[in-house]
């Protein structure tokens, strides 16, 4: 990603984080 957009970059790293977080949760049960 350029550096040109760091805010997509974080908001798109945020997204997978809170996409992920359920998933490693239910796993983890």
């Amino acid at each position: 990603v350029p550096e040109r957009y760091p805010d997509m970059q974080e908001k798109a790293a945020l997204a997978i984080d809170a996409a992920l977080a359920p998933i490693s949760e239910a796993s983890e049960l």
